[in-house]
């Protein structure tokens, strides 16, 4: 039987800055298509504005503006955003 070898997104783009689940963002499986797609999508924001997330919960302005632990949670919501739970949440929400 066959390995197939695990490849996650970290492994090809370590510079990312990603939430507290780095483990489902294999980029070999469909399944977390929708997940990398979130992760990419709010570090080209970051890139382009690195207040992105303060602004996200409301820190903007601020000296230190997000703690380590306070950037991955955020993170981590939005690669939430991209899981079938989570879409199944923005679609309730776009129905409003």
């Amino acid at each position: 039987m066959t390995e197939i070898k695990t490849t996650l997104l970290t492994d090809t783009e370590p510079d990312l800055r990603i939430g507290f689940r780095s483990h489902r963002l294999q980029i070999n499986d469909p399944y977390f298509k929708k997940e990398i797609d979130f992760v990419k999508a709010v570090n080209d924001e970051i890139k382009k504005d690195p207040q992105f997330l303060a602004q996200l919960v409301g820190k903007e302005g601020h000296k230190n503006y997000l703690n380590e632990n306070d950037e991955r949670v955020a993170l981590s919501i939005i690669q939430w955003l991209g899981t079938p739970v989570g879409q199944i949440f923005l679609e309730k929400v776009s129905r409003m």
